[in-house]
């Protein structure tokens, strides 16, 4: 038996919604970690570990690729590191996490005191990062606003 439909044709169904694009995250920060005691670097390194299962991954970079690291970590109560550091005019421009600094450190950068706690890392990069991207925002509408507009 053949049953008629009793209206109009129906409306096709509309497409099924296409998710929103989502920004594109890096596949790795990239971390330059200088100075740090040995049993500090264990626990660096197993954190550094585990962050590979997670996107992003935290990588660690070596001092010479500098340029490439988008966090610097620097122990501030390490000679040695601190001598890298005053030799390095383009850290003034990177996002920078200064352990124990005996002094203030410098707008943008972020202090912290030991015991750093490792498994907070990620959250510790966050905040890093943040500050960083603050500072380069305040800095650029400062400038902005220091500069009259002129159409001509």
């Amino acid at each position: 038996m053949i049953v008629l439909p009793l209206s109009p044709e129906p409306a096709p169904a509309p497409a099924p919604a296409m998710p929103p694009k989502k920004a594109v995250e890096p596949s790795s920060v990239k971390v330059l970690v200088l100075g740090f005691s040995p049993a500090e670097r264990k626990l660096l390194d197993g954190v550094v570990a585990l962050s590979r299962r997670r996107t992003p991954a935290i990588e660690l970079l070596e001092p010479q690729q500098l340029e490439q690291a988008h966090i610097v970590m620097i122990d501030a109560a390490d000679s040695d590191a601190l001598a890298w550091a005053a030799l390095q005019p383009s850290l003034a421009e990177k996002t920078v996490i200064w352990v124990d600094p005996a002094q203030a450190v410098r707008d943008g950068h972020l202090a912290t005191r030991r015991p750093v706690q490792w498994p907070l890392l990620p959250a510790l990069l966050g905040q890093a990062i943040e500050r960083g991207v603050e500072h380069r925002l305040a800095s650029v509408r400062a400038g902005l606003a220091s500069k009259p507009l002129s159409v001509f």
